[in-house]
């Protein structure tokens, strides 16, 4: 049964017993009140046949002073009695819902007896005739036997007054105990409801609530005790279900920090193996390099400046679709078939060709973008190939900007090749190389833009390259709100004034 129709049956119950005392007592209080009725109309009754034996005993006595002084005057109380007598006799007969009624009948027989021999005597005594003693005595016999009857009907109406008063007493008595078990009934009903709370609701509680503690508290292996009504059995099974996918998951956390802990070691060394790897050159060029992943810690560009000779200078910059620990994989081996073909002497636009086709088949949604430079220190010339990639940034001595745009399509699904292409990085002149993440760098719909980077590389008036690149790095973070969208990755070279020797 649900917590809910348990209370609801106990509640019921309740009600019902207070319902059923409340009836008792108002039952008795109703008998009480008709007693004290009965009690006031007999007290009414007692007061009443006084009176008419007083009337009785004034015409009596006025009729005997009459009889024997033969004054009229003692006729008065004899007369004022008889109406008295009347009047009291016809209140009695409106009370005779008493039960006095054949007493009432007996002394109203003897008063009508008595009172035809005392009319008798009273005549005779008007007509100046003298009063039979017999019939003296008769009256007084009569009289005797009228005021007994009244005193019986005084006994009567006492005993009936003393039995209704005893009545009103025991029906008081009986509200009291009415009272008293109602109160103590009520008493033992609260007693229950709280014995049953604390049964069914309290115990539940307190043993589930510290169970979830120690949960709470690291014991994963106890489980949440299911006790109690259903709502309550329900909410621990709930609890302990939770429990359960809290094990599993700090298990699921403890083999994820196994893993980390495990791969830290390589993913560490691939993302400082992507990082730019900026060579030794002549005194007076300036070199730096820089990436900032997009998500976690390794990226899916990669960059190297590479010196392969006294006279040469060697520029890799790779592009992958996507981020994270596979893109780096994927841009790290591009990174190493470019470089060990051009350590071979290999031109840049074959050099393409050759790690295109050693990567193979890379899927339909994976593709790559490549640079490839290689810089005479000595002349500053310039060969270069550029597999779909953003165009470099040529930076002329006079402020002139030029673009070394794409020698061939992206490397992905379908075979290609890529040419080779010429220029010149002349004294005092600077090249940028970078990843679309720079241009393409958003401040909701406008873009960072080539424009935009070329200016900032026109404004430096210095030939630091780290400063170069520091600058730019850190517009574009400052342009785009929150994290890159793109992995950042740029490369700068800048020749010194009047360093080497220029091509005829």
């Amino acid at each position: 049964m649900t917590l809910r129709n348990r209370f609801l049956l106990v509640t019921t119950a309740f009600v019902l017993l207070i319902a059923i005392g409340a009836g008792v007592i108002t039952a008795l209080t109703l008998e009480r009140d008709d007693r004290r009725n009965t009690e006031g109309r007999l007290v009414v009754t007692a007061q009443i046949v006084t009176q008419l034996s007083v009337a009785y005993v004034d015409r009596e006595t006025g009729q005997r002073g009459y009889l024997i002084a033969a004054n009229p005057t003692f006729l008065e109380p004899y007369d004022r009695g008889r109406a008295d007598a009347r009047r009291l006799i016809s209140d009695l007969a409106r009370l005779s819902g008493t039960g006095f009624e054949k007493k009432l009948s007996s002394v109203t027989a003897a008063a009508a007896e008595w009172d035809r021999n005392a009319e008798r005597t009273i005549t005779a005594r008007r007509a100046g005739k003298t009063v039979d003693p017999a019939a003296l005595s008769v009256g007084k016999s009569r009289f005797d036997a009228l005021r007994s009857r009244i005193v019986q009907l005084q006994a009567a109406v006492h005993a009936v007054s003393k039995q209704a008063a005893s009545a009103t007493a025991q029906t008081r008595n009986q509200i009291n105990a009415a009272l008293i078990a109602m109160f103590v009934s009520a008493l033992a009903g609260l007693a229950v409801v709280a014995a049953l709370v604390r049964r069914w609701v309290t115990v539940p509680v307190r043993e589930i609530g510290g169970a979830v503690r120690r949960v709470r508290a690291g014991s994963l292996d106890e489980a949440v005790p299911q006790i109690g009504p259903p709502e309550i059995a329900g909410l621990a099974r709930d609890a302990d279900e939770m429990r359960i996918r809290l094990s599993e998951m700090a298990l699921d956390a403890d083999r994820a920090r196994e893993s980390i802990e495990q791969n830290a070691t390589v993913v560490l060394t691939l993302r400082e193996n992507l990082r730019p790897d900026v060579g030794d050159l002549p005194p007076g060029w300036s070199v730096a390099a820089d990436i900032r992943a997009a998500e976690g810690l390794v990226a899916g560009d990669c960059a190297d400046v590479a010196r392969l000779d006294e006279h040469t200078v060697a520029v890799l910059v790779v592009d992958i679709s996507g981020h994270g620990a596979v893109a780096g994989i994927l841009a790290l081996r591009c990174k190493e078939l470019l470089r060990s073909a051009i350590a071979l002497g290999t031109e840049p636009g074959e050099a393409l060709e050759s790690t295109a086709g050693q990567l193979g088949a890379l899927g339909d949604e994976t593709f790559l973008s490549a640079l490839v430079m290689v810089i005479d220190i000595d002349d500053g010339s310039i060969r270069y190939a550029n597999a779909g990639h953003p165009p470099a940034l040529l930076c002329r001595a006079d402020g002139g900007v030029v673009w070394l745009s794409p020698t061939g399509p992206i490397i992905g699904p379908f075979t290609s090749s890529w040419s080779t292409g010429h220029a010149t990085l002349g004294p005092n002149e600077s090249i940028v190389v970078y990843t679309d993440g720079i241009i393409e760098a958003r401040h909701g719909g406008e873009l960072f833009g080539p424009e935009r980077l070329a200016r900032l590389v026109g404004e430096s008036d210095t030939n630091d390259a780290r400063a170069i690149v520091q600058r730019l790095l850190d517009e574009v973070e400052a342009f785009t709100p929150g994290r890159l969208q793109d992995d950042a990755t740029v490369v700068v070279i800048c020749r010194p004034f009047g360093q080497g020797r220029t091509p005829s």
